[in-house]
């Protein structure tokens, strides 16, 4: 089988500059939502009062469950806020390193260098980066569910903390193929010894 390596290398640099794009877009968010998780302890609480309409008011972490508010009853929206917004900073920050190294890795392969060892860090980086994500994930999801069990008044119900498989996994899977890359760095170098 032909590899197109022109094909790969220009669709690596397009990649690379569109991650360039996530990656500053994903600075000014961090940067707006961490002046905002600030700001809103000096705003008034009547601001982040939400009252349900005819519709009802509705709320969902991850579209499994469904909180919902009854037409006329308010909710003061600025616990949550308080409880979810470092976490989702942090892992705003989490994806930002990601996607820094996902943006170095394209340069280096639109450069004709996919083996270079530092991929090899990089992938590490991603990695690891991973394996927390798994954790901090979890932990901001279930601090939002008691949230917003004790801002919706239920109390026969509890959230549970449980690591996120898929982040682990994905995680383990990418630290694995960050040794295949020194492995074909190691292999690259003694061939172009013997060259």
């Amino acid at each position: 089988m032909t590899i197109n390596q022109n094909k790969i290398k220009r669709v690596s640099a397009i990649l690379h500059k569109v991650f360039i794009v996530f990656y500053w877009v994903g600075v000014v968010v961090a940067a707006i939502g961490s002046l905002f998780y600030v700001a809103q302890f000096f705003m008034p609480r009547q601001w982040f009062r939400v009252a349900g309409d005819d519709a009802g008011l509705g709320l969902t972490i991850d579209n499994t469950v469904y909180f919902h508010a009854a037409a006329g009853e308010v909710v003061n929206a600025q616990p949550f806020i308080q409880a979810l917004a470092p976490f989702a900073i942090a892992i705003m920050v989490m994806l930002l390193v990601g996607i820094k190294q996902v943006m170095l890795i394209l340069k280096s392969v639109a450069q004709d260098n996919p083996f270079a060892l530092e991929n090899a860090s990089r992938l590490s980086i991603i990695g690891f980066d991973l394996l927390i994500a798994s954790f901090v994930v979890s932990i901001a999801k279930t601090i939002a569910y008691a949230t917003l069990l004790q801002l919706f008044g239920m109390h026969n119900v509890t959230s549970n903390f449980s690591i996120d498989p898929v982040l682990l996994l994905t995680g383990f899977l990418v630290l694995i193929l960050s040794g295949v890359f020194k492995y074909g760095n190691y292999l690259k170098s003694e061939y172009d010894a013997t060259v």
